[in-house]
């Protein structure tokens, strides 16, 4: 019997509270309520990415102005005052909380760390060699805290959180995703030559790369460490391969079609995409969830023109930015979390 997925839609009560439109749509007999939040910015703001707090109450949007908001998901207003002049106008501007949620680094035309408390800076990082290539397309906290990896046109590096140095030299170019494994060991890089492992004590490749030569846009773990999920590549019409990552061998069969981004839910049942489309019928670049026992979809598509997707930290929620002037926060039942 396939999970269900409870979305709201715009339908039933709609209620306004601090520029922020919740459509609440009433419960069924054997679900909960679902909320979707969508968050108003100008139109010339389009959102950019999303990043929920560790512990799932704050959800950070970035915009292409330069601005980043933080929206308290309780209350449903925004935290405090925004953090502008993070990086250049239409920039990309990519998200990323620490572990204990009391740091948030931002990526663009630089790479910064913010008191989340204070939304003041907590000084540049130091790059003993050169300035850090532009823009950073990704970010990924190790979850030990102790590690931040940057990545984008340029070379990947590793930096010191407690001292903001960096760690060892440059590695790999040209990345679009970043992915730590749980126990932080190793960092999964996604770039235009394919995906590869990464030991991060002595940066060097683990292994063969895999789909070399092949552009490859999203990885992500599993919260076991067990499967890493790879997006993208021609000869799967840009679909998703769930793979073993010690062994590399696939599991299962690739599915889902020109896919662009990955993440997986706390548990690890299902697999939440972005871009793309269920059949080779065309793209619609969609956010659509998986189970990634069957690796069928569940229900239907969430949104249509969603750049990225991330998921709060109890499975309950996946906000999603949309790369137009607004993100919202989808409520989900019967995923997630069982």
């Amino acid at each position: 019997m396939k999970k269900s997925v409870l979305i709201g839609a715009l339908a039933g009560a709609i209620v306004v509270v601090g520029g922020v439109i919740w459509a609440v749509q009433p419960p069924s007999d054997d679900s909960a309520a679902a909320v979707s939040l969508a968050v108003e910015l100008t139109a010339q703001a389009d959102v950019y990415d999303v990043a929920f707090s560790p512990d799932g109450r704050n959800l950070a949007v970035s915009s292409r102005d330069g601005t980043v908001r933080l929206w308290d998901t309780g209350t449903r207003q925004e935290s405090g005052r925004p953090i502008t002049g993070v990086s250049r106008e239409n920039s990309p501007l990519p998200l990323a909380f620490s572990p204990d949620g009391r740091t948030l680094a931002t990526g663009g035309s630089d790479v910064r760390l913010w008191d989340v408390a204070s939304r003041q800076p907590l000084g540049p990082l130091s790059d003993p060699e050169a300035v850090v290539p532009q823009p950073v397309l990704a970010l990924a906290f190790s979850p030990d805290g102790r590690t931040l990896a940057t990545g984008g046109l340029g070379e990947t590096r590793l930096w010191d959180v407690s001292s903001h140095q960096q760690r060892g030299k440059p590695f790999g170019r040209g990345m679009f995703d970043l992915a730590f494994s749980p126990d932080s060991s190793t960092l999964a890089t996604a770039g235009h030559q394919g995906a590869s492992l990464w030991n991060v004590v002595d940066q060097q490749r683990i292994g063969e790369t895999f789909a070399q030569g092949d552009w490859i846009s999203g990885v992500a773990f599993a919260p076991d460490g067990r499967v890493l999920a790879v997006a993208g590549g021609v000869a799967v019409d840009n679909g998703v391969r769930l793979l073993d990552p010690v062994s590399r061998k696939q599991i299962g069969k690739p599915f889902g079609h020109g896919i662009a981004g990955v993440a997986f839910s706390p548990d690890g049942r299902t697999l939440a995409t972005v871009g793309g489309s269920a059949s080779d019928s065309g793209h619609d670049e969609s956010a659509r969830l998986w189970d990634v026992a069957s690796q069928e979809q569940i229900g239907a598509p969430l949104e249509h023109g969603v750049l990225r997707v991330a998921y709060s930290s109890d499975g309950r929620h996946l906000a999603v930015a949309s790369g137009g002037p607004s993100a919202r926060l989808w409520g989900l039942a019967g995923t997630g979390q069982r």
